[in-house]
């Protein structure tokens, strides 16, 4: 089963750039009436990214009905 989840997460940037903050809807697989952490939504997202699980920071997430 999917699940649908409001999700604000900053990624850290190289260097001198500053943080970027996304906010979105992000729609996960199989993770049914056991919502996931913060932590494990930022590795899914930073995987997603092709990033380091330490670059991205999960702000807030709800799941949607």
């Amino acid at each position: 089963m999917n699940s649908k989840f409001y999700t604000s997460f900053v990624v850290d940037t190289a260097g001198s750039e500053p943080e970027r903050q996304f906010t979105g809807i992000v729609e996960l697989r199989g993770h049914g009436d056991d919502p996931p952490g913060a932590d494990e939504i930022g590795r899914l997202l930073a995987r997603k990214l092709n990033l380091e699980a330490s670059k991205v920071r999960v702000l807030t997430w709800s799941r949607l009905h």
